[in-house]
């Protein structure tokens, strides 16, 4: 009996010591974290040029909710102001709750707004609260916007041009142009993206959203600065 009970001592000694040690290893990692977007932060104006929009479109099945919101959080960080999330599957609509709640553990505040599926993510880093809006997206995205245009352009007493539907489709969607796509996994096609949106866009690819780095992501800003814009130059 007393040496059932010792043994059962013991191990609760090990697991106690277990979880300390995993909580001291996240409290380590998000420090780590915490100074790693800050750094970012306050460096990002010696990147060549900031993109507005970044859209990543993800052609793999498993990535977690922790990738994502580095890529909000990181994004926020350097002054894009606007993020467009997508993948094939459409599980990161499904992953969007898990991601705000992580990036809220960091001290960020989010508007949710489910009706047009975007967040706001307000930084909590800059002296100015700074803003980046989040839109979720999946493949069937950008139909209604299409079938409203159709529809009022349709009825609409002007002369019918290029301009006119660009200008038109714009007001709608109030969102600008990509400036920055990022494919990650090893596929890429133009599925994930508003079509009227590419047309600016920069493409580059990138191995896996698993595992990002932060080195990673700025090598990939900085990349996108020394490209000229491939339309009207």
């Amino acid at each position: 009996m007393i040496l059932t009970f010792i043994i059962f001592v013991y191990k609760l000694k090990i697991f106690v010591l277990k979880i300390l040690q995993l909580l001291i290893l996240k409290s380590s990692l998000s420090a780590y974290f915490q100074s790693s977007w800050s750094d970012l932060e306050k460096n990002h104006t010696k990147l060549p040029k900031i993109p507005q929009h970044i859209s990543f479109v993800i052609f793999e099945e498993i990535f977690s909710a922790q990738d994502i919101a580095n890529l909000v959080i990181w994004c926020s960080a350097i002054g894009v102001s606007y993020l467009s999330l997508s993948d094939m599957k459409g599980n990161i609509l499904h992953l969007r709750d898990s991601v705000e709640q992580f990036i809220k553990e960091k001290d960020y505040s989010v508007k949710k707004n489910n009706e047009i599926k975007s967040s706001v993510i307000y930084s909590p880093l800059s002296r100015v609260l700074s803003k980046i809006t989040v839109n979720y997206l999946n493949c069937d995205d950008g139909f209604d916007q299409i079938c409203q245009s159709a529809r009022y352009l349709s009825t609409s007493t002007s002369t019918l041009t290029d301009e006119r539907v660009n200008q038109t489709i714009t007001e709608l969607t109030k969102v600008p142009d990509v400036d920055l796509t990022i494919h990650c996994g090893l596929s890429s096609s133009f599925s994930g993206l508003l079509p009227w949106q590419s047309r600016f866009s920069e493409f580059i690819q990138c191995p896996s959203v698993r595992g990002l780095r932060l080195s990673d992501f700025r090598q990939i800003v900085c990349r996108f600065g020394m490209v000229k814009q491939r339309w009207g130059r």
